[in-house]
């Protein structure tokens, strides 16, 4: 069972992008069960920190779904 599970996840940062069809961060399908470690690296704004935003509800995908937990993220996640 996944712990974080992204989802056909597309991320426009305004609905004019959204418009056009620019997004920051394109059809993402990501599965991580407990326990698992996962890297995420890149060059210095390819999409790392938002990636960490929409895992953690600061940010709201476009398109797709975010779980973590088996709960669907709608907002900040609270500890």
């Amino acid at each position: 069972m996944s712990f974080v599970r992204f989802d056909k996840v597309w991320l426009a940062y305004n609905d004019e992008l959204l418009a056009k069809g620019q997004f920051a961060v394109e059809d993402i399908s990501l599965d991580v069960g407990e326990g698992e470690f996962i890297a995420i690296v890149g060059p210095s704004g390819c999409g790392k920190s938002t990636f960490m935003k929409l895992a953690t509800g600061l940010k709201m995908p476009s398109r797709g779904s975010i779980a973590i937990g088996g709960q669907a993220v709608t907002g900040p996640l609270k500890i």
